[in-house]
């Protein structure tokens, strides 16, 4: 079921809500009594434009759970999506009215204000819209308008205010007693039952008079301020609601004494009192999550990972706020950390984030993964197997098993990231199958890691020259591998590698211009620096005029350098 579940959750991010249906649609059907599953499937159905089913999954939450809060959030959506205005209003009250948590009750009042933007026109039209947003929920938290309610009449006169253009224009409803209260409540002011609400006229008043000149009054007297409201009386509450915060008020006051214990690390009184604490309320996760805490100051992390399991259970069993679940989540991935079970501590952080969005538990988990990988990779090398991978991939080289000995020799640098050897006969035998691209990215890999291997500069000019047929590149090789000590043999190679390059330079003078080579290698930082050096200008500019101050220029072996640059890049032509 999880696993279908987290499915869904990754289909959703990346809005192929279609898929994610069918993942949360598997997932119910191994678990048919899951509110969770039926409330992600009914925001995926509504994604999907699917309303009548994303309303029917809603609908399944709160039979099957009818204190879930998050149900009624889900069936006010989709209700507010069918334009259903009065049953959404309906479906948020109800929610209001489960003791949600902090986020559900946002997601609640936010509902209520989007329906009120909906039946008031939503724009700066109606002047009174601001007066009955979030009307509902204003009334039903206030205990003197609360059981006013649940009188039918009083209901139907608050709407027809609420859809009026001009709420203060009928006399007749505003002369209700119950109605008047309400809007007090709404207005935050006391107006008293006959007064006239501002913008509207008692009837048979008489128009407005021109200003007269003003006379000479006495001072009114101020008027004596008004005594101080009496204190509203608190909500009535059932024999099983008063049972049930008695019972809470108890628990968390044994809850308090153990975090007093904690904080002076006196741990054995903490767990005492944690456990008295769920002794009196077993339905409150939060206290088994305390001892898990305890135990991990005491670094007995086996016992932590216990109480967090066990904490887990009782969340789901009484649907604990997601936030809280994701908590005891990030807990028990730290204890499984601190045991070294790093594959268990990922997947116990990847839970959190599922429950409720949680930057440490990101934060962990992404730090986590990258030190497995380090590790991992770390055990891997053996610089003896890597010799092993060596020899096979020179012998199918030989057989000219090309793409089989690409794959030996890159196991050998993952065996051992530090063979240069692998790169420069793994760059051979890209050049062999005219993967020029990854042949230089390993030739230049390879220079990085072992400046002075002399062979990689005759192999990269090779593959510039033949392959990519980039002269200048080809040359600039051969010239930095000259400068690298190179025997006897590898000297001999350089040198003749050199006179190839510089008869192909001069095959190419005699040629058509080849433009697109030119733009190709002006496009080279080195070309580039060359041709705004102010001694090669001077010297080009003298070669115009005097066809032997090129040869003089030829003598400086630093400016003789350049200009074969020049030259193998098809910049400066000869002849």
């Amino acid at each position: 079921m999880e696993a279908f579940k987290k499915a869904g959750g990754a289909a959703f991010k990346r809005k192929d809500f279609k898929d994610a249906v069918v993942q949360f649609t598997k997932a119910i059907e191994l678990d048919e009594k899951n509110v969770t599953l039926y409330g992600n499937r009914s925001v995926a159905h509504l994604k999907c434009g699917d309303i009548d089913k994303a309303v029917e999954d809603a609908e399944t939450c709160i039979k099957l759970q009818p204190d879930w809060a998050k149900g009624y959030v889900r069936k006010g959506n989709a209700l507010l999506q069918k334009q259903s205005y009065e049953d959404a209003i309906t479906a948020y009250e109800a929610g209001m009215s489960k003791n949600p948590d902090a986020g559900t009750k946002k997601q609640l009042e936010a509902g209520l204000k989007a329906v009120q933007s909906k039946l008031t026109g939503g724009g700066p039209g109606n002047m009174f819209s601001q007066l009955f947003q979030g009307m509902w929920a204003k009334l039903a938290m206030n205990p003197k308008t609360a059981p006013l309610l649940n009188d039918p009449d009083t209901v139907a006169k608050l709407k027809k205010l609420e859809s009026s253009a001009n709420p203060f224009s009928d006399q007749t409803l505003l002369k209700d007693p119950k109605v008047s209260q309400c809007l007090q409540v709404l207005l935050g002011v006391n107006m008293g039952f006959n007064a006239t609400p501002p913008g509207a006229e008692e009837e048979g008043a008489a128009p407005m008079q021109e200003e007269q000149p003003a006379e000479s009054k006495k001072p009114e007297p101020e008027p004596e301020p008004e005594p101080e409201p009496e204190p509203e009386p608190e909500p009535e509450l059932s024999a099983d609601e008063k049972k049930k915060k008695e019972v809470r008020e108890k628990a968390d006051a044994e809850k308090a004494k153990g975090n007093a214990f904690y904080k002076q690390k006196k741990f054995e009184d903490a767990l005492t009192s944690y456990d008295k604490a769920f002794e009196i309320d077993s339905t409150n996760c939060l206290y088994l999550s305390n001892k898990a805490s305890v135990y991990m100051a005491m670094k007995k992390y086996e016992k932590a990972i216990e109480m967090c399991t066990e904490a887990i259970k009782v969340g789901n069993a009484h649907n604990a706020a997601y936030k809280d679940k994701s908590k005891i989540y990030t807990k028990l991935g730290k204890c499984q950390s601190k045991m070294k079970e790093y594959a268990k501590a990922c997947d116990s952080w990847q839970k959190a984030l599922d429950e409720h969005p949680s930057n440490e538990a990101e934060r962990l988990l992404r730090q986590t993964k990258d030190y497995i990988a380090k590790i991992e990779k770390k055990s891997y090398i053996d610089p003896e197997k890597a010799e092993e991978h060596m020899a096979k991939g020179r012998q199918l080289a030989s057989e000219k098993k090309w793409r089989d000995a690409i794959d030996e020799f890159t196991e050998a640098l993952k065996r051992d990231p530090k063979n240069f050897k692998a790169l420069s006969n793994r760059a051979f035998i890209y050049s062999k199958i005219m993967d020029w691209n990854n042949a230089i990215d390993d030739c230049e890999k390879c220079m990085a890691m072992a400046p002075d291997f002399v062979k990689i500069y005759i192999r990269k000019g090779r593959i510039e020259m033949f392959g990519l047929r980039r002269y200048h590149k080809a040359l600039k090789a051969v010239n930095t591998g000259m400068e690298k000590n190179p025997n006897e043999k590898e000297l001999k190679e350089l040198k003749d590698l050199k006179r190839e390059i510089m008869m192909a330079v001069q095959r190419g003078n005699y040629g058509e211009v080849d433009q697109r080579r030119i733009d190709e290698a002006q496009k080279d930082p080195e070309i580039r620096s060359i041709m705004s050096d102010p001694i090669i200008q001077q010297v080009l500019n003298q070669m115009k005029s005097d066809p032997a101050a090129g040869q003089r220029a030829l003598q400086d072996p630093q400016i003789a350098n350049k200009l074969e640059m020049l030259m193998a890049a098809g910049v400066l032509r000869t002849g």
